[in-house]
């Protein structure tokens, strides 16, 4: 994980070493032309329990690409406490948490 990116949610009290550890290996980071659609967090489910989670993110060299890996991160962190569990696509509000951690950095910087 970026330090960057590691600053921010230590600053926001939801960095998770063991998070970090287990999604070393599971994160693609790719050039930041990337096409944004591209950009995502993949849960791997397997007989309907969540069983892994893979990032695809931009390399961090602005903004807006640290914005993108906040979301993702956003999500990933947001999953990995439901690791085990029964999957649960709730898109929308993984998406407005996300979103809500993008605008802290916004607000912050």
């Amino acid at each position: 994980m970026n330090q960057t990116l590691k600053n921010f949610f230590i600053g926001q009290n939801i960095y998770d070493e063991e998070f970090e550890a287990f999604m070393e290996g599971k994160v693609l980071i790719v050039p930041n032309t990337t096409d944004l659609s591209w950009y995502g967090c993949f849960p791997i489910v397997k007989d309907n329990v969540l069983t892994d989670i893979r990032l695809l993110v931009p390399e961090i060299e602005n903004d807006q690409d640290l914005l993108i890996n906040i979301h993702e991160y956003a999500h990933a962190l947001e999953l990995y406490s439901e690791l085990g569990k029964i999957y649960e696509d709730k898109v929308e509000l993984r998406e407005s948490r996300a979103r809500e951690m993008e605008k802290v950095y916004l607000k912050s910087n």
